[in-house]
């Protein structure tokens, strides 16, 4: 399966912003594919992060780039895995956790849960899933997300709270005219 485009990122998302407003991958393969595959798929867009090696319909497994790499690079790895099925490598993966989120899910809590994931993984892709094709979103992205929200909350709270001070002012002006 091929890349599609990428969703872009709003440049400042509103304190409301979910997954499915930020730049997320489309990438699915299949486990039959082989290791030589995927190697290819990862030089080939190098700022992908992971893949979501498929089952049929269901999910084997996320592997990010890193630990393809850190598996790939042990001795006579690329011997046993590069012209095997990726499921080979799954099998052999001692962790084969994965995150799956709502599209719909808020940026802050979406990075609560990936924060919450275990130290050697919290900074693996999260699996975002909108009912249609899964999709890849990367943490630095959620990261810029969060902030990006963050941001937009303290404006909102901002001009709420100037909006009250105004209010406030033309009540007691119109209590005091009478």
């Amino acid at each position: 399966m091929a890349p599609a485009a990428s969703v872009p990122i709003p440049e400042m998302p509103d304190s409301t912003a979910a997954l499915a407003d930020l730049e997320l991958w489309d990438m699915r393969v299949d486990g039959t594919m082989t290791g030589e595959f995927l190697d290819a798929l990862f030089v080939e867009s190098p700022h992908l992060p992971g893949v979501i090696v498929m089952n049929g319909d269901e999910i084997a497994t996320l592997i990010s780039r890193r630990t393809f790499y850190a598996v790939a690079d042990r001795s006579f790895s690329r011997q046993v895995y590069w012209r095997r099925p990726i499921s080979v490598m799954v099998e052999a993966l001692e962790n084969t956790e994965f995150t799956v989120l709502a599209a719909k899910m808020p940026v802050g809590e979406a990075l609560w849960v990936a924060l919450e994931r275990p130290r050697e993984r919290v900074f693996d892709p999260l699996i975002v899933d909108d009912g249609g094709p899964l999709h890849l979103l990367e943490v630095d992205v959620l990261l810029r997300a969060s902030a990006g929200v963050l941001a937009a909350a303290n404006r909102e709270k901002e001009w709420l709270l100037d909006e009250v001070a105004r209010l406030s002012l033309e009540v007691y002006e119109l209590q005091h005219s009478q």
